[in-house]
């Protein structure tokens, strides 16, 4: 399941600083943690063993985290290149946008997709696809 929000309450994973610097980047984490092993000093309490050691460790889960990534860095690395030189041309008084880019690096695309998004949302909202061109209007995406 993909939560869409930083990290856990009072917590920050390893993934978090590269969000900060505006790569896209996602935590794994088991369904319910236990927060008597993740960031505790290794000790017994009443009877309770805390502390993050391999005892605890589910190999099984971390040896399928480790396969989805090899999988998804494999496909990300044969994806094609984003297109280059992407200009959002002003040169007008209008009320329609042109967005002009040269093919994508390397020859491996072979259409292009226009993602836009209202200018007061934080996410890109429509995917419009365009095809092999290298540029778009506006009037494009009516209707």
């Amino acid at each position: 399941m993909l939560v869409f929000r930083l990290d856990r309450y009072l917590r920050g994973g390893d993934h978090y600083s590269f969000n900060q610097q505006g790569f896209a980047a996602i935590r794994f984490t088991e369904f319910r943690e236990d927060f008597h092993h993740q960031h505790q000093n290794v000790r017994t309490e009443n009877g309770i063993e805390y502390g993050d050691t391999p005892k605890f460790l589910d190999y099984d889960y971390v040896a399928h985290v480790a396969r989805l990534n090899a999988a998804t860095l494999a496909s990300l690395a044969s994806a094609p290149a984003p297109p280059a030189k992407v200009h959002l041309l002003t040169k007008d008084l209008e009320n329609d946008s042109t967005i002009t880019w040269e093919m994508s690096p390397g020859g491996k695309a072979t259409q292009y997709e226009v993602l836009r998004r209202a200018t007061t949302s934080p996410e890109w909202e429509h995917v419009q696809k365009v095809g092999s061109v290298l540029r778009t209007n506006s009037e494009t995406f009516q209707g």
